[in-house]
Order: structure tokens, then sequence, then C-alpha cells
């Protein structure tokens, strides 16, 4: 009798168990001691937006990098000689150059150059005071062109160079200008480094502005054919 209730005793014990359950107690312990198995879990579930992130934004990563690599910090930023800097007693007789004021945004991107330019030669000259530029750094200094649309098409106004230097004052660029047909820039200036929010704002001549639409008008008038009434 003894020997059939062990028997019925093991066969209860013998009853199929769970995966976990079939884990020896050793091994439960250390999981769970260790937290490997949720760590292990949550990145199982996250692996594949991880992977995705990864292939999306690390294109736009090295994009960046090669961005920083190639911009040249030297020139690149917003340049004027009036506002908030101090001029120094050497530039005033730069400031007072026919043409003068004068401020510049450069962007300098592998050995290209591209920006705008804003002067008192250009307010006087020109629909508004700010012109585009355009160019290329060649040996430490930038050779390029001072230029706007006229008929879909452009139209240089002056060829300019300019070269950088650092001194008490700070960083400055130095721009001379080589040519021009009508005195849009000062035939030299010396301007530093601002903030952005100090930058003159764009203003439109509006004489010389009325002037052209004037002349746009006679323009379109003589150009209409002469319409007979009929009797």
């Amino acid at each position: 009798m003894a020997t059939k209730k062990r028997s019925s005793t093991r066969e209860k014990n013998e009853e199929p168990r769970g995966l976990w359950a079939q884990v020896p107690q050793w091994l439960q312990i250390a999981f769970a001691l260790s937290g490997w198995a949720t760590a292990s879990l949550a990145w199982v579930l996250q692996a594949p937006s991880s992977v995705n992130s990864f292939f999306s934004e690390g294109p736009k990563a090295i994009e960046n990098i090669a961005t920083w690599w190639n911009l040249d910090r030297q020139f690149t930023g917003t340049w004027s000689n009036e506002g908030n800097v101090d001029i120094p007693p050497d530039d005033l007789r730069l400031m007072g150059l026919d043409g003068a004021p004068i401020a510049i945004e450069l962007r300098v991107y592998d050995g290209l150059v591209d920006g705008y330019i804003i002067t008192g030669g250009l307010g006087d000259h020109w629909l508004q005071n700010q012109a585009l530029v355009k160019g290329r750094l060649i040996d430490g200094r930038i050779e390029g062109y001072v230029y706007d649309f006229h008929d879909g098409k452009e139209e240089r106004m002056a060829l300019i160079e300019i070269s950088h230097s650092a001194g008490e004052q700070g960083e400055a660029l130095y721009i001379k200008t080589l040519e021009q047909p009508v005195q849009f820039l000062p035939n030299e200036g010396r301007v530093y480094r601002i903030e952005e929010k100090h930058m003159p704002s764009v203003e439109l001549n509006m004489d010389l502005f009325k002037q052209v639409i004037e002349r746009a008008r006679e323009k379109d008038k003589s150009t209409k054919p002469e319409i007979k009434k009929q009797r």
C-alpha cells in the first residue's frame, strides 16, 4: 500500500511544466537579479526602429559633417562697418568714401562664394540698396563680382576682391572694388564681423522705382498697334 502511494505522488509531480518552469532555478535567479532579460527584450522590440533611424539619420549626419568640413569659416558670416562695431580712426576715411557705408553677408562652401551686399551707392543708383555676390576663393582671397538680374539675365555691376585679416579690432574683411560703371560700391572698404541681427535692412529706391515703372508703361504704349475706328 505504501509503494502505491509513493508512485501516485511522483506522477503528480511529473506533470508537464511550462518553459520558464523547465529552466534551472539557479538560472532563473540570475536572470531576475541581472535584469538582462528585460534589457534584451527592450532592444529586440526597438531594434527595427533603431536600424531604420540609423539609415535615415545617418546620411544626414554625414552630410552635416561634409558641410562643416567644406564650409570656410574665415569668410563665411555677416560683416559691416557701421552699427554696433567700434570704428577705428583709420577707417573713418573709408566710411566717408562715395558709395559707403557697406555691409556684406558671405557663405563660402567648397571654394564657391555666394551672398549679398548692401551699400549706400546701391541705394542711390539702383532699385534697392542690396545686390548679390558671387565668386571663388583663390589663394586665400575672394575674387568675385556684384550682380543682379535684368530681364531674367544675370547682370554684373562690379568686380571685387576680398581679403581676410585679424587684428586688435577683431576679424575684418578688406573689400577692394576693381571695376564698376557707376559708384555702386566705395572704391575700398573694411568691414568687421557682426551678428546677423545687426545687418542693415534692405530699402527700395522709390524714386528710381517709379521712373522704371513709367518707362515700362511708355514702352508698352509705343509697342501696341494703333486700332483705327471703323466708320
